[in-house]
């Protein structure tokens, strides 16, 4: 995700907060929920159904914001770029290098990451 940098800043920042909040929310599940299942009892189904309600609308909210039509243009642009140069590339015997260009013409690879990766192919 922080890799991605054809989102624009709002957005990558907008979607590695709703990252960390699904995070913390999980988390929060988790430690309602009991570790043995056969020990379930009713306050901790009401907990859990609890969290459930209040997580379920936050989470579509949040969801659709990041599906959006122009959200996913953004991003299906650069990575078909990509992916083609790598198909192409590798009919070539060069995928990787290709991918590489592919990152430079969408402005999702930096020069410098770039020459670093052709220089340095193992790392």
């Amino acid at each position: 995700m922080r890799g991605l940098n054809h989102l624009e800043l709002e957005v990558r920042k907008g979607l590695l907060l709703w990252l960390d909040d699904m995070s913390a929310s999980l988390d929060e599940l988790m430690s309602i929920l009991p570790e043995d299942v056969d020990a379930t009892n009713d306050k901790d189904a009401m907990n859990a159904q609890t969290w459930l309600e209040q997580a379920k609308p936050l989470m579509f909210a949040k969801f659709r914001d990041y599906v959006s039509p122009e959200n996913v243009i953004e991003a299906a642009i650069p990575t078909s770029i990509v992916l083609g140069s790598a198909v192409i590339g590798t009919m070539l015997g060069m995928p990787v290098m290709s991918a590489l260009v592919g990152g430079l013409l969408t402005r999702t690879t930096k020069p410098s990451k770039a020459v670093d990766d052709i220089l340095n192919p193992s790392n």
